[in-house]
């Protein structure tokens, strides 16, 4: 007997796997969506490499067709991270130029000296594989730049435990040579040092972009005016 019910297997099941600047994101694999959505204490002493590697029956969802696996569609149940999101973008631009950069529409800070850092921003948590993922993004950014020797990446967090997990993600990925994470109240800070003439220009570049090239016993002296008594004495 015929029946009019729709055929449920023309409509995959799709989980729900991140909630990241205001969308949602789903995937119709399970194994992928269990991956994504690991809890990063139980992630952090697997291989990254491991994380990803696809079952064999799931080798059509192998990870570098994620995000050709993420139909997008606005939850309003995001609307307040939204809001972190866009304040903590605005933080991030405003601490930019405090530090000198000029910062352009494209999350691009550009040093006087040449050197360009790709800037990214979490205002929420995230998993490790998630992590992963999103520092392979970024370093192809870097690598597609006009000049990929002298930019390097930044990523700014809210708090500890999601610098801990990306951390381990560029660990991972090997990109500590390009990569940094910093917490937004730590840039502040930097850039409050850069206000008073403690610190310089070169020498916050030095701190937030692995590429910069600098002498360390400049940075240590940064180190030493900005302790004890040294703040009233200045750099230079």
């Amino acid at each position: 007997m015929a029946s009019d019910a729709p055929d449920e297997r023309s409509e995959p099941h799709r989980h729900t796997v991140l909630n990241v600047f205001g969308l949602t994101l789903e995937v119709s694999n399970p194994r992928l969506a269990e991956l994504l959505t690991m809890d990063a204490r139980d992630a952090l002493a697997t291989d990254v490499k491991d994380l990803l590697r696809p079952a064999p029956a799931d080798a059509q969802d192998a990870p570098g067709a994620i995000s050709d696996d993420f139909p997008v569609r606005v939850d309003a149940r995001t609307e307040q991270q939204e809001r972190a999101r866009a304040k903590l973008h605005h933080r991030v631009r405003d601490v930019g130029e405090r530090l000198g950069f000029e910062t352009a529409p494209d999350r691009t800070w550009v040093s006087p000296t040449g050197i360009s850092v790709v800037v990214r921003e979490f205002a929420h948590s995230i998993t490790l594989a998630a992590a992963a993922h999103y520092v392979r993004e970024i370093l192809a950014v870097v690598a597609r730049s006009p000049d990929p020797d002298r930019t390097a990446a930044l990523v700014v967090v809210c708090d500890h435990d999601a610098a801990d997990v990306l951390k381990v993600a560029i660990r991972q990925a090997r990109a500590y040579q390009t990569m940094r994470v910093a917490r937004i109240e730590d840039l502040e800070e930097l850039a409050a040092l850069v206000d008073r003439g403690a610190v310089a220009h070169t020498h916050a570049l030095a701190f937030i972009a692995p590429i910069a090239a600098i002498d360390v016993g400049e940075l240590l002296a940064v180190l030493r005016c900005n302790t004890g008594a040294g703040d009233e004495k200045g750099m230079m």
